[in-house]
């Protein structure tokens, strides 16, 4: 498999195509070798940023109120709390 490594996105949708489970993203960088054809698709792999105790959670379970984004935790004691 060829590789064109450390390259910068420019552009990343926001949107998941929900017929191909992909999103956009364009890059530009040097195609001196011609391997690359503009507007071509193309497979991709990707390292996003890496928060240590960082939660994953849907996007339907965040809200927004006067200080921004929230979601609500449940605690030991079985009360909620909203957590930034």
């Amino acid at each position: 498999m060829n590789s064109i490594q450390n390259q910068r996105f420019e552009f990343p949708c926001n949107v998941v195509s929900a017929s191909s489970g992909t999103i956009e993203l364009r890059a530009d960088f040097p195609n001196t070798d011609l391997r690359l054809v503009p507007g071509e698709t193309v497979n991709v792999s990707t390292t996003i940023n890496q928060i240590a105790g960082a939660m994953a959670v849907p996007r339907d379970a965040v809200n927004l109120g006067p200080d921004g984004a929230f979601v609500l935790v449940v605690g030991k004691d079985h009360k909620a709390r909203a957590r930034p």
